[in-house]
């Protein structure tokens, strides 16, 4: 025990100090990663070692080094994986639930679409192999990567910290689908998205992907790439509008009938929502803030009725409908 005492309060702080001098972590992250270190296998395996070749050279005690070993690994998992959590809550080093996303191309849509996520305070990367859409998002302040993002090189350079989802939405649907079976293993089925493909109802189900190698089809299955850069082309806008008491989503839906495409929902503790099928009523609450595909039309209906002198049902929370 005292050895353990030892190691986990004296020599692992030490360690960890002289190690990281000069390297601009803070003293919180420095204390915990001093606090998480546990010994495993290799201690173990090498404890056996030292303590047979010990043993034939004559020393009494050498066995003694195999227990000892395995006292200072049970401790020290047994220790920091029931405090490591709280402790880096503590220190006010832990993360969140990454609620970020990484989007499978930077094409014009993808841009858009990463554009009303980042503003509203949420980490995106985007990735795509064609240099000019890079050069766009660059120059719309988005992070994003060159190459293929199932390339050996995204797994080294893809900075994933802060996010938790994947979209694809480019209009290669094989790299897609390739996408999505590559990052299921870092963010988990539930959180593996794509915009529906132009022909998925034409295709046979012996010709089609299976759905499950897919990843869920966000907003809606009519939304495809092709018809979402239709509508950015005759002047849609992503705009987010904050729900209240006094504006539900009953009403956000009679103000726009078909002239709005909810595609993410917001709600009061931050958590990113990506819309697949119909939004319900009961799914979103007051607080929530709703991003949105406005159609032209709808557009062009609000600045007739302001002309007019016509005021939309408003609500009165400030910031409703802020283009993103």
């Amino acid at each position: 025990l005292a050895i353990l005492f030892f190691i986990q309060f004296v020599a692992r702080p030490l360690k960890v100090l002289s190690a990281t001098y000069g390297s601009g972590l803070s003293l919180a992250d420095k204390t915990l990663i001093a606090w998480i270190g546990p010994r495993g296998i290799i201690a173990a395996a090498v404890s056996a070692l030292f303590a047979l070749r010990l043993d034939m050279q004559g020393y009494e005690d050498a066995r003694l080094l195999v227990g000892l070993t395995f006292v200072v690994i049970i401790g020290t998992v047994v220790i920091q994986s029931l405090t490591a959590k709280n402790l880096a809550k503590w220190l006010g080093v832990r993360e969140a639930s990454p609620q970020g996303v990484l989007f499978i191309g930077a094409n014009p849509v993808a841009r858009k679409l990463a554009a009303a996520l980042k503003s509203n305070g949420y980490s995106v990367r985007l990735a795509d192999s064609l240099r000019p859409n890079i050069a766009q998002a660059r120059m719309l302040g988005l992070p994003v990567f060159l190459g293929n993002p199932v390339s050996r090189l995204a797994e080294k350079e893809v900075d994933l910290v802060g996010i938790g989802r994947m979209l694809g939405c480019s209009e290669n649907e094989d790299l897609n689908t390739l996408a999505a079976q590559r990052y299921q293993r870092e963010f988990g089925k539930d959180n593996i998205f794509r915009l529906s493909g132009q022909e998925e109802s034409a295709r046979s189900e012996r010709h089609s992907v299976s759905e499950a190698m897919k990843g869920k089809a966000a907003f809606n299955e009519n939304l495809t790439y092709s018809v979402l850069l239709g509508h950015f082309l005759r002047g849609a806008e992503v705009r987010t509008t904050t729900l209240s008491e006094e504006f539900t989503f009953a009403d956000y839906k009679t103000r726009y009938a078909e002239g709005a495409i909810p595609l993410f929902v917001i709600d009061s503790k931050k958590k990113l929502t990506v819309v697949c099928g119909e939004l319900k009523d009961d799914q979103v609450v007051a607080g929530n803030k709703v991003i949105a595909l406005i159609k032209p039309e709808a557009l062009s209906k609000q600045k007739t009725d302001k002309k007019a002198g016509r005021k939309p049902h408003l609500p009165k929370t400030p910031g409703l409908d802020n283009p993103d």
